[in-house]
């Protein structure tokens, strides 16, 4: 299921984008400039891996997505909760 999901004033969908890029999509944030930024805010365990191959790797990150919903920039811990920062 897609992340991030605009509609407008009527409720009907206009775009979504995301998919398959987190665990637990838990904050958003939309700045001036008009790019969503998302948290994930969970790293896979051992629980969830079972159920859920395919989570490895994700988790405990911030994405930024330009208003073309291109994913320009990650930063976090991938995966576990360490936090590392990029330019």
């Amino acid at each position: 299921m897609p992340a991030v999901l605009k509609f407008d004033s009527s409720g009907k969908l206009l775009k979504s984008f995301g998919a398959g890029m987190f665990i637990f999509p838990h904050k958003m944030y939309v700045d001036r400039d008009g790019n969503v930024w998302v948290v994930d805010m969970r790293g896979a365990n051992e629980r969830e891996l079972k159920k859920s191959p395919e989570a490895r790797g994700k988790g405990h990150t911030v994405a930024k997505f330009s208003p073309d919903e291109r994913c320009g920039s990650r930063s976090g811990g991938r995966g576990s909760p360490e936090i590392r920062r990029t330019p």
